[in-house]
């Protein structure tokens, strides 16, 4: 009884402090200020829009790619659009028609382009987004306005609306649906977790985010699963590129300890909700630009 009650207040401190992390990001303010990129545009500018993926050899992983590609492409039909991948590596053996950001942004500032927005297809803000947001720092003086629209997860309200578009109830019970998540180079990034704790407010069981390197942790779900007595698993990929990996290696690892693995195509570019939230960023980004070093100073004044 007393390992019992302390498994218990166990699961509520941490779900307390799940809580308290999602309030503090859902009241978390960008440092922002609005203004329009297409107020002053002159008849000599020249306007670039770029939708920017970490790259894939995968077919169905590029098809995805291409839906975001297409949404960018459409929401500006007016002006270029290009395309870029942060993998350098991929790139060279997809022998895409695309290059690395760097790359292209050199590209475009020597081709006479003076605004360039920019929409990722990033899910969280990782390694890759802070990455490109230095490199997009690197050239802002060689254009006019460089803008970057949010990864997919950014706002609670993102999250959410995810949750809603993939996490699907599911009517057969006594099955467990994961959605693989791929690492960012960076563990301490809270954003899976937060994931995890919106699936789990949607759906209060038989949903579960898994992370390869990360956390919630690929052993962490062979817990929580042989806890619940679950024996058939459904894997969802949640990642534009670069999935086939993190699915093998959490695949392999379920089959050895004994479960039956199935893995969903899941088709994150056929989701029209996940593609209006890409949307709302990146219009957003064309009406509000990050404050300044100084700005931010005067701010904290």
């Amino acid at each position: 009884m007393r390992l019992v009650s302390i498994m218990r207040l166990t699961k509520i401190l941490i779900f307390g402090a799940l809580m308290a992390l999602y309030a503090d990001h859902a009241t978390a303010q960008t440092a922002e200020v609005e203004m329009d990129v297409f107020s002053a545009i002159k008849a000599e500018d020249k306007v670039a829009v770029v939708a920017v993926h970490y790259g894939s050899t995968d077919p169905v992983e590029r098809q995805n790619m291409e839906k975001v590609n297409a949404m960018v492409r459409s929401a500006f039909p007016d002006y270029a659009f290009r395309e870029a991948w942060m993998s350098e590596r991929l790139v060279k053996e997809a022998s895409a028609d695309c290059s690395t950001p760097d790359n292209l942004l050199y590209q475009l500032a020597d081709a006479g382009f003076t605004h360039v927005i920019i929409q990722p297809s990033f899910l969280i803000d990782g390694v890759e987004m802070q990455c490109l947001v230095s490199l997009a720092e690197q050239y802002k003086s060689r254009f006019k306005h460089i803008r970057i629209g949010k990864p997919l997860l950014s706002d609670m309200e993102d999250y959410d609306a995810v949750v809603n578009a993939i996490a699907v109830p599911s009517p057969v019970a006594k099955e467990a649906h994961v959605l693989v998540c791929s690492n960012t180079f960076n563990k301490e990034n809270g954003s899976f977790t937060m994931l995890d704790y919106a699936l789990r407010k949607k759906h209060s069981e038989g949903w579960y985010t898994a992370v390869d390197e990360g956390c919630p942790s690929f052993e962490f779900l062979v817990k929580q699963l042989r806890g619940q007595k679950l024996k058939k698993v459904n894997l969802f990929p949640f990642m534009f590129g670069s999935s086939k990996s993190a699915l093998d290696k959490l695949s392999s690892i379920l089959k050895k300890e004994g479960f039956h693995v199935q893995v969903v195509p899941t088709n994150m570019g056929d989701k029209q909700d996940v593609m209006k939230l890409y949307n709302e960023h990146l219009h957003h980004a064309t009406k509000f630009r990050n404050y300044s070093p100084r700005e931010m100073m005067m701010q904290v004044k």
